[in-house]
């Protein structure tokens, strides 16, 4: 494969900018009209600000304490991280992304169930409570355990290593 180009993408961790360079190869096809391939390192979501490890930690932290609102949960990420900004709404929406990436990805695979509760249903015509989530969070909850080989919190670094790794190796595809 030739290399035909690079992708940059800025990620804010520790109070500072990141800039993380990508390389682009052409597929077999070559660059026209052909496959291109890009190199992302595994603490790398494209196209969002923040590395792979604040949003495993606040998905799993939501999931795991079912006392911490989406506020609280943020706040806890901002403080681990160093980051000047982590709100609230991040961690609905990367929660609700990683819940639509699980069902898009067990559609069709033989996998054990897992039921978040009519996920993009539309039935709810209120802001869900905590008691409303509990179902789906204790769902996240298990099914994150199950692409770890430890619930080690404290390494999470490792721990979202091995998250994304088993996700790629399982789905073929980006996490969230």
């Amino acid at each position: 494969m030739e290399r035909i180009g690079e992708r940059r993408y800025i990620i804010d961790y520790n109070r500072k900018e990141h800039e993380v360079i990508c390389p682009e190869y052409a597929g077999v096809s070559g660059a026209a009209g052909g496959d291109v391939f890009i190199v992302i390192p595994w603490f790398l979501l494209p196209r969002k600000k923040y590395p792979i490890q604040a949003y495993v930690y606040a998905i799993n932290l939501y999931s795991t304490n079912p006392e911490m609102g989406q506020r609280a949960v943020a706040e806890a990420t901002r403080k681990k991280f160093g980051l000047s900004s982590f709100s609230h709404s991040t961690v609905c929406r990367s929660f609700k992304a990683l819940e639509q990436s699980i069902l898009k990805a067990m559609e069709g695979l033989p996998m054990q169930a897992v039921d978040f509760g009519g996920v993009g249903s539309g039935k709810q015509r209120r802001f869900p409570s905590v008691s409303d989530t509990a179902e789906r969070r204790s769902s996240m909850s298990m099914f994150l355990k199950s692409l770890a080989d430890s619930n080690d919190a404290e390494d999470i670094d490792r721990y979202s290593c091995t998250i994304v790794n088993n996700w790629y190796n399982k789905y073929s595809c980006l996490l969230i």
